[in-house]
């Protein structure tokens, strides 16, 4: 698909414009992959999962400029959470897995976060995050344990969420890295993900045709940036939680 395509047929550029354009235009193409579980999701099933994802986390509180810290690994519960949160127009804070508990609750504190969002492996460096920095609505992507609430067992909001935010919308914050001073909180409008991913179309060619492997971490403006712009542009994304050669090298 040719980007100026794309773009002169998408009036407001929100990530979920771009996920419901390709939800009913190209439905059972393969949108998502986990390379560790082996599930996958077409773009119809993946916009389904995000809408009603949207409409439950916004039940329970999450609303629409709402700051949600996740500490978790690549998966695809993780791109469902990222695009539900777009959808409800709240604002991802994907933290470095390799700060420290006080450094992660220092970015939460700045955030003003008002969840956390988990998964089992990740779930010792979250507990020892709320240690230092208490947030009540403590949420995990896959089973639930005691003092966290599954993502999927949320009760179910009845209508799905649909149309919440705008490319103007603010859709993630980063955060640097600290090395030379205290670190410093990045906010990225949705307008600003559609751009790299147009960026990206005419800078490598990239097209509905690719198949993305996303070993880079979430957290990071690069990894965030090759998986959003795949999915803006209409192609299929494997997620691995950490780089592994044997595995990675059955997937290529």
């Amino acid at each position: 698909m040719e980007p100026s395509a794309l773009i002169s047929t998408v009036a407001s550029p929100s990530l979920s414009e771009y996920l419901r354009r390709h939800a009913r235009e190209r439905p059972d193409t393969v949108a998502v992959i986990d390379g560790v579980t082996g599930e996958s999701v077409t773009y119809r099933e993946l916009l389904r999962r995000v809408e009603s994802l949207a409409g439950r986390l916004q039940a329970v509180g999450v609303e629409s400029g709402g700051r949600v810290g996740i500490v978790a690994l690549n998966s695809l519960r993780y791109v469902e959470l990222l695009w539900a949160l777009a959808e409800l127009g709240a604002i991802a804070v994907p933290l470095n897995l390799r700060l420290n508990p006080v450094e992660a609750a220092a970015n939460l504190a700045d955030a003003g976060a008002c969840a956390i969002v988990t998964d089992a492996k990740m779930t010792p460096l979250a507990a020892a995050i709320l240690a230092e920095r208490d947030i009540p609505l403590r949420l995990t992507l896959d089973d639930p344990r005691p003092g966290w609430t599954a993502l999927t067992s949320l009760p179910d909001a009845g209508e799905p969420l649909e149309g919440h935010s705008t490319g103007e919308s603010a859709a993630t914050l980063l955060f640097t890295s600290g090395t030379t001073g205290r670190a410093k909180g990045c906010e990225l409008r949705q307008r600003t993900w559609t751009g790299y991913a147009m960026n990206m179309a005419a800078a490598i060619d990239m097209t509905s045709d690719d198949v993305y492997l996303a070993l880079l971490p979430y957290f990071h403006v690069a990894g965030l940036g090759t998986l959003f712009s795949q999915l803006c542009l209409g192609g299929t994304v494997v997620t691995l939680a950490a780089p592994d050669p044997a595995r990675m090298y059955q997937l290529i």
